[in-house]
């Protein structure tokens, strides 16, 4: 209705390098509004082997995207419940690129307008 891009849906994230999210959580859920940026979450906790869930949200990281969504750049949080991040040696992941050269210029320019400066 407001004319912006809207999507809901879960994450999922392949590779060993990648921090992947911890164990007995639920699906990582991106709810992207059209604002270039959104949080990457996992709502709940699993607490038994019946698969029951409680209330309990981790943050995986923010994700700034493009008007197209066509580039992304992730800001992962150290730890899912201080949601914590630096510029200067904070995990990113960032694509379309193909080598960090090219991430952390894309990076840069994708949360640059939402006035946010990375350092080198």
């Amino acid at each position: 209705m407001n004319g912006k891009k809207n999507f809901n849906g879960v994450i999922n994230f392949e590779g060993m390098k990648i921090p992947h999210l911890p164990q007995y959580r639920t699906e990582l859920i991106l709810q992207y509004q059209g604002d270039n940026f959104s949080t990457i979450f996992s709502g709940f906790r699993v607490i038994d082997e019946k698969g029951r869930v409680v209330p309990d949200i981790y943050t995986y990281g923010g994700i700034y995207i493009n008007d197209d969504f066509t580039q992304f750049t992730i800001t992962v949080f150290i730890d899912g419940d201080s949601q914590t991040w630096s510029s200067s040696d904070g995990l990113m992941i960032t694509a379309p690129a193909k080598d960090r050269v090219e991430a952390s210029n894309l990076s840069r320019k994708l949360m640059s307008r939402l006035g946010i400066t990375l350092n080198n």
